[in-house]
């Protein structure tokens, strides 16, 4: 494994494990269940070098019948985590710099994440995708609505 790769799962094990994420399978993946979802913590390799954006977001279980492979994908709440005004940090050879973005990068997306967490409670989660219905009728009816429903939320 790269030197890359295992400076972001051991510190995303860090940052994540002790809040009751869990890696999904050796992936760059770290998943906290709320039961009818899971709360995603993607560290998002390039194609281009070698580093990582990170992803932030909600996968609903409703509707899915395949294994957790074929099913997560960020239905609600996605967002790309900055850090400073960067959405991607490269690894140039230095581990102890890098180790100190990746940590910082880690601990933005679990801020974000633990709002995302209050989707555990099922009255929350009804709370939520209720204002977002009626914001979805009421932009209908002004001709202003153009996506999917999910695209208009962001946790408070």
């Amino acid at each position: 494994m790269d030197s890359h790769n295992k400076i972001i799962q051991q510190v995303a094990n860090d940052v994540f494990s002790p809040m009751g994420f869990f890696q999904k399978g050796k992936s760059r993946t770290w998943l906290y269940d709320c039961g009818y979802c899971f709360v995603q913590v993607e560290f998002q390799p390039s194609a281009y070098s070698r580093g990582s954006f990170c992803n932030v977001g909600i996968a609903f279980l409703f509707d899915y019948f395949g294994g957790l492979n074929e099913t997560l994908a960020f239905d609600l709440g996605r967002k790309r985590i900055l850090l400073g005004k960067t959405d991607f940090i490269e690894y140039t050879g230095n581990d102890e710099i890098f180790e100190t973005q990746v940590f910082q990068l880690a601990n933005n997306a679990l801020k974000y994440a633990k709002r995302l967490m209050r989707f555990q409670s099922l009255k929350y989660g009804n709370h939520c995708m209720s204002r977002l219905i009626f914001s979805k009728w009421l932009k209908e009816l002004r001709g202003k609505w153009n996506g999917p429903i999910y695209d208009y939320y962001m946790p408070q």
